[in-house]
Protein backbone atom coordinates (compact mmCIF):
# COMPACT_ATOMS: atom_id res chain seq x y z
CA UNK A 1 0.00 0.00 0.00
CA UNK A 2 2.52 2.55 0.73
CA UNK A 3 4.54 1.66 -2.60
CA UNK A 4 1.19 2.29 -4.18
CA UNK A 5 0.88 5.60 -2.71
CA UNK A 6 4.19 6.93 -3.11
CA UNK A 7 3.84 6.27 -6.92
CA UNK A 8 0.35 8.18 -7.16
CA UNK A 9 1.91 11.21 -5.28
CA UNK A 10 5.27 10.53 -7.55
CA UNK A 11 3.16 10.89 -10.54
CA UNK A 12 0.50 13.67 -8.82
CA UNK A 13 3.90 15.95 -8.53
CA UNK A 14 4.16 15.78 -12.93
CA UNK A 15 0.26 16.38 -13.34
CA UNK A 16 -0.21 18.89 -10.84
CA UNK A 17 -0.25 22.85 -11.95
CA UNK A 18 3.61 22.40 -10.05
CA UNK A 19 4.51 19.60 -12.62
CA UNK A 20 3.55 21.60 -15.88
CA UNK A 21 6.47 22.57 -17.84
CA UNK A 22 5.89 26.02 -18.49
CA UNK A 23 8.72 26.77 -21.15
CA UNK A 24 5.74 26.75 -24.09
CA UNK A 25 3.00 27.66 -22.06
CA UNK A 26 2.36 31.05 -23.59
CA UNK A 27 2.46 28.97 -26.89
CA UNK A 28 -0.93 28.77 -29.36
CA UNK A 29 -3.38 26.48 -27.73
CA UNK A 30 -1.15 25.65 -24.73
CA UNK A 31 -1.78 26.93 -21.08
CA UNK A 32 -5.23 25.91 -20.19
CA UNK A 33 -7.02 22.36 -21.19
CA UNK A 34 -10.19 24.02 -22.30
CA UNK A 35 -8.14 25.11 -25.05
CA UNK A 36 -8.29 21.88 -26.58
CA UNK A 37 -11.22 20.68 -25.22
CA UNK A 38 -13.20 23.21 -26.89
CA UNK A 39 -11.98 22.46 -29.77
CA UNK A 40 -12.69 18.67 -29.51
CA UNK A 41 -16.22 19.51 -28.16
CA UNK A 42 -17.03 21.01 -31.24
CA UNK A 43 -14.87 19.09 -33.65
CA UNK A 44 -17.38 16.02 -32.14
CA UNK A 45 -20.67 18.60 -32.63
CA UNK A 46 -20.04 19.48 -35.61
CA UNK A 47 -19.15 15.86 -36.92
CA UNK A 48 -21.85 14.29 -35.00
CA UNK A 49 -24.66 16.66 -35.49
CA UNK A 50 -23.63 20.09 -36.97
CA UNK A 51 -22.29 18.69 -40.15
CA UNK A 52 -24.64 16.36 -41.35
CA UNK A 53 -27.60 18.92 -40.71
CA UNK A 54 -25.80 21.82 -42.42
CA UNK A 55 -25.31 19.05 -45.90
CA UNK A 56 -28.53 17.46 -45.55
CA UNK A 57 -29.97 19.05 -48.67
CA UNK A 58 -26.55 20.23 -50.00
CA UNK A 59 -24.76 17.99 -53.01
CA UNK A 60 -21.64 16.98 -51.23
CA UNK A 61 -18.23 19.14 -52.05
CA UNK A 62 -15.75 17.93 -54.06
CA UNK A 63 -12.91 19.34 -52.43
CA UNK A 64 -10.46 17.55 -55.44
CA UNK A 65 -7.74 20.66 -55.40
CA UNK A 66 -8.28 21.58 -51.45
CA UNK A 67 -7.42 17.88 -50.18
CA UNK A 68 -4.44 17.73 -53.08
CA UNK A 69 -2.52 20.82 -50.95
CA UNK A 70 -3.64 19.44 -47.87
CA UNK A 71 -2.72 16.10 -48.14
CA UNK A 72 0.72 16.86 -49.76
CA UNK A 73 1.10 19.71 -47.42
CA UNK A 74 0.73 16.43 -44.22
CA UNK A 75 3.14 14.50 -46.00
CA UNK A 76 5.75 17.44 -46.11
CA UNK A 77 5.17 17.93 -42.38
CA UNK A 78 5.06 15.10 -41.24
CA UNK A 79 8.49 14.02 -43.10
CA UNK A 80 10.00 17.62 -41.23
CA UNK A 81 8.57 16.22 -38.10
CA UNK A 82 9.54 12.80 -38.32
CA UNK A 83 13.37 13.79 -39.77
CA UNK A 84 13.60 16.47 -36.67
CA UNK A 85 12.41 13.77 -33.98
CA UNK A 86 14.78 11.21 -35.56
CA UNK A 87 17.75 13.33 -35.32
CA UNK A 88 16.83 14.40 -31.49
CA UNK A 89 16.28 10.81 -30.42
CA UNK A 90 19.91 9.93 -32.22
CA UNK A 91 22.47 8.09 -30.01
CA UNK A 92 20.18 8.02 -27.02
CA UNK A 93 18.82 4.42 -25.23
CA UNK A 94 15.38 4.55 -26.86
CA UNK A 95 14.39 1.88 -23.96
CA UNK A 96 14.21 5.21 -21.59
CA UNK A 97 13.91 8.44 -22.77
CA UNK A 98 13.72 10.55 -19.58
CA UNK A 99 12.37 14.43 -20.29
CA UNK A 100 14.93 17.28 -20.15
CA UNK A 101 13.41 19.94 -18.62
CA UNK A 102 16.98 22.05 -18.92
CA UNK A 103 17.00 24.61 -21.47
CA UNK A 104 19.03 22.49 -23.60
CA UNK A 105 15.86 20.03 -23.55
CA UNK A 106 13.86 22.91 -25.69
CA UNK A 107 14.51 21.51 -28.83
CA UNK A 108 12.38 17.89 -27.74
CA UNK A 109 9.41 20.23 -26.32
CA UNK A 110 9.43 22.42 -29.37
CA UNK A 111 9.05 19.45 -31.27
CA UNK A 112 6.28 17.92 -28.87
CA UNK A 113 4.52 21.31 -29.57
CA UNK A 114 4.37 20.68 -33.13
CA UNK A 115 3.29 17.18 -32.90
CA UNK A 116 0.37 18.75 -30.73
CA UNK A 117 -0.06 21.48 -33.07
CA UNK A 118 0.08 18.78 -35.97
CA UNK A 119 -2.98 16.51 -34.18
CA UNK A 120 -5.18 19.76 -33.89
CA UNK A 121 -4.63 19.82 -37.44
CA UNK A 122 -5.39 16.08 -38.45
CA UNK A 123 -9.20 16.70 -36.86
CA UNK A 124 -9.91 18.26 -40.77
CA UNK A 125 -9.58 14.83 -42.08
CA UNK A 126 -13.20 14.17 -40.19
CA UNK A 127 -14.33 17.51 -41.25
CA UNK A 128 -13.92 17.10 -44.91
CA UNK A 129 -15.35 13.77 -45.38
CA UNK A 130 -18.91 15.08 -44.09
CA UNK A 131 -18.75 17.93 -46.19
CA UNK A 132 -17.92 15.15 -48.98
CA UNK A 133 -20.83 13.30 -47.18
CA UNK A 134 -18.28 10.26 -46.86
CA UNK A 135 -20.49 10.06 -43.05
CA UNK A 136 -19.21 6.22 -43.04
CA UNK A 137 -15.52 7.32 -42.96
CA UNK A 138 -16.09 9.20 -40.34
CA UNK A 139 -16.52 5.71 -37.70
CA UNK A 140 -16.26 5.74 -34.09
CA UNK A 141 -12.56 3.95 -34.83
CA UNK A 142 -11.63 7.32 -36.54
CA UNK A 143 -13.29 10.04 -34.36
CA UNK A 144 -12.23 8.06 -31.24
CA UNK A 145 -8.48 8.06 -32.47
CA UNK A 146 -8.38 11.84 -33.66
CA UNK A 147 -9.72 12.75 -30.26
CA UNK A 148 -7.74 10.80 -28.26
CA UNK A 149 -4.28 11.47 -29.82
CA UNK A 150 -5.39 15.20 -30.12
CA UNK A 151 -5.91 15.33 -26.15
CA UNK A 152 -3.24 13.02 -25.55
CA UNK A 153 -0.59 14.94 -27.14
CA UNK A 154 -1.67 18.59 -25.32
CA UNK A 155 -1.02 16.47 -22.16
CA UNK A 156 2.35 15.06 -23.22
CA UNK A 157 3.50 18.58 -24.45
CA UNK A 158 2.30 20.56 -21.01
CA UNK A 159 3.45 17.91 -18.85
CA UNK A 160 6.07 15.65 -20.69
CA UNK A 161 7.18 17.52 -23.83
CA UNK A 162 9.73 14.83 -25.46
CA UNK A 163 11.38 12.19 -23.26
CA UNK A 164 9.63 8.48 -24.12
CA UNK A 165 6.62 9.94 -26.21
CA UNK A 166 8.85 11.14 -28.37
CA UNK A 167 9.64 7.97 -29.52
CA UNK A 168 5.55 7.78 -30.48
CA UNK A 169 5.56 11.00 -31.99
CA UNK A 170 8.51 10.28 -34.74
CA UNK A 171 6.96 6.69 -35.74
CA UNK A 172 3.40 8.10 -35.98
CA UNK A 173 5.38 10.65 -38.41
CA UNK A 174 6.74 8.20 -40.59
CA UNK A 175 3.31 6.50 -40.81
CA UNK A 176 1.24 9.21 -41.42
CA UNK A 177 3.60 10.39 -44.19
CA UNK A 178 3.81 7.41 -45.96
CA UNK A 179 -0.67 7.33 -45.22
CA UNK A 180 -0.96 10.83 -46.57
CA UNK A 181 1.39 10.17 -49.66
CA UNK A 182 -1.34 7.61 -50.77
CA UNK A 183 -4.06 9.72 -50.03
CA UNK A 184 -2.75 12.75 -52.43
CA UNK A 185 -1.61 9.98 -55.15
CA UNK A 186 -5.48 9.09 -54.60
CA UNK A 187 -6.57 12.17 -55.40
CA UNK A 188 -4.58 12.83 -58.69
CA UNK A 189 -5.29 9.10 -59.40
CA UNK A 190 -8.66 8.43 -58.79
CA UNK A 191 -8.40 4.60 -59.77
CA UNK A 192 -5.99 4.08 -56.40
CA UNK A 193 -9.23 4.76 -54.55
CA UNK A 194 -10.21 1.39 -55.46
CA UNK A 195 -7.11 -0.61 -55.02
CA UNK A 196 -7.13 -2.94 -51.81
CA UNK A 197 -3.52 -3.33 -51.64
CA UNK A 198 -2.59 -0.13 -50.80
CA UNK A 199 -5.42 0.34 -48.56
CA UNK A 200 -4.75 -3.48 -47.25
CA UNK A 201 -0.86 -2.56 -46.51
CA UNK A 202 -1.21 0.55 -45.08
CA UNK A 203 -3.22 -0.90 -42.43
CA UNK A 204 -0.67 -3.40 -41.75
CA UNK A 205 1.46 -0.80 -40.96
CA UNK A 206 -0.43 0.82 -39.14
CA UNK A 207 -1.26 -2.09 -36.85
CA UNK A 208 2.59 -2.72 -36.98
CA UNK A 209 2.74 0.69 -35.22
CA UNK A 210 0.64 0.11 -32.54
CA UNK A 211 2.59 -3.08 -31.56
CA UNK A 212 5.95 -1.78 -31.49
CA UNK A 213 4.30 1.45 -29.19
CA UNK A 214 2.37 -1.36 -27.17
CA UNK A 215 6.26 -2.57 -26.55
CA UNK A 216 8.03 0.43 -26.59
CA UNK A 217 6.27 1.73 -23.50
CA UNK A 218 5.74 -1.64 -22.03
CA UNK A 219 9.31 -2.05 -21.85
CA UNK A 220 10.03 0.59 -19.57
CA UNK A 221 7.15 -0.83 -16.98
CA UNK A 222 8.56 -4.26 -16.69
CA UNK A 223 12.83 -3.26 -17.18
CA UNK A 224 15.08 -1.15 -15.76
CA UNK A 225 14.82 2.03 -13.70
CA UNK A 226 13.25 4.57 -15.95
CA UNK A 227 12.14 7.85 -14.37
CA UNK A 228 9.91 8.32 -16.90
CA UNK A 229 6.71 8.50 -14.96
CA UNK A 230 4.85 5.22 -15.21
CA UNK A 231 1.20 6.24 -15.13
CA UNK A 232 1.70 8.20 -18.36
CA UNK A 233 3.51 4.57 -19.31
CA UNK A 234 0.51 2.27 -18.43
CA UNK A 235 -1.88 4.93 -20.27
CA UNK A 236 0.18 4.50 -22.87
CA UNK A 237 0.31 1.11 -23.20
CA UNK A 238 -3.52 0.36 -23.19
CA UNK A 239 -3.93 2.86 -25.70
CA UNK A 240 -1.99 1.27 -28.24
CA UNK A 241 -3.39 -2.13 -27.38
CA UNK A 242 -6.64 -0.50 -27.41
CA UNK A 243 -5.71 0.82 -30.92
CA UNK A 244 -4.12 -2.14 -32.39
CA UNK A 245 -7.63 -4.52 -30.96
CA UNK A 246 -9.94 -1.87 -33.27
CA UNK A 247 -7.58 -1.73 -35.74
CA UNK A 248 -7.42 -5.24 -36.12
CA UNK A 249 -11.23 -5.44 -36.34
CA UNK A 250 -11.35 -3.38 -39.02
CA UNK A 251 -9.04 -5.04 -40.68
CA UNK A 252 -10.73 -8.34 -40.36
CA UNK A 253 -14.47 -6.62 -41.05
CA UNK A 254 -12.86 -4.76 -44.14
CA UNK A 255 -10.67 -7.18 -45.86
CA UNK A 256 -10.63 -10.94 -44.26
CA UNK A 257 -14.76 -11.09 -44.23
CA UNK A 258 -15.47 -9.49 -47.65
CA UNK A 259 -12.89 -11.68 -49.39
CA UNK A 260 -14.56 -14.70 -47.09
CA UNK A 261 -18.05 -13.55 -48.40
CA UNK A 262 -17.17 -13.32 -51.89
CA UNK A 263 -15.67 -17.33 -51.85
CA UNK A 264 -18.74 -18.10 -50.35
Amino acid sequence: MALVLRELYKNYLYFSNEGRDTRLENSLLMGSPLKPLSIVLFYLYFVKSLGPRLMENRKPFELKNVLIVYNLFQVIVNCYLAGWGTVSLWGRDIRCLNVDYSPSGINEARISYCYYMLKVFDLLDTVFFILRKRYDQASFLHVYHHVGVSLGAFVSCSFLPGGHALGLGVLNCYVHALMYFYYFLSCIKSDLKSSIWWKKHITHIQMIQFAILFIHFGHPLVFGNCQYPKSWLVALCVQNLFMLILFSDFYHKAYIRKRQSKVN
